[in-house]
């Protein structure tokens, strides 16, 4: 167990913890969601200049919320690559970005 230090938190010295960073996805169109957007189906990801194959999509799930009116409708997918590794990656609806889940 770690002693308390006894110091108080400041609000200017907390950063987010794993932040995501911005990766390229090749992905084609899949089937429609509410309002008629196509949701996206990855296939690769290309990462530092890297492209691996995304064997299978483990998971998916979507984040559709009005966070202080600033529209946030992202999908995420948890997938398998053919590099042996599992990624949570995530699509930003709203601007047509992808990310990859830092760890």
């Amino acid at each position: 167990m770690v002693a308390h230090p006894r110091t108080p938190s400041r609000p200017d010295q907390l950063r987010p913890l794993n932040p995501p960073r911005p990766v390229r996805v090749v992905a084609r169109a899949g089937r429609p969601a509410a309002g008629g957007q196509a949701i996206a189906q990855p296939l690769a990801v290309i990462d530092r200049g890297r492209r691996v194959a995304i064997l299978a999509i483990e998971e998916t799930w979507s984040v559709l919320d009005e966070w202080w009116r600033q529209t946030i409708d992202r999908w995420y997918y948890r997938v398998h690559l053919a590099d042996g590794r599992s990624r949570t990656i995530y699509h930003d609806r709203v601007n047509g970005t992808w990310f990859a889940q830092a760890y």
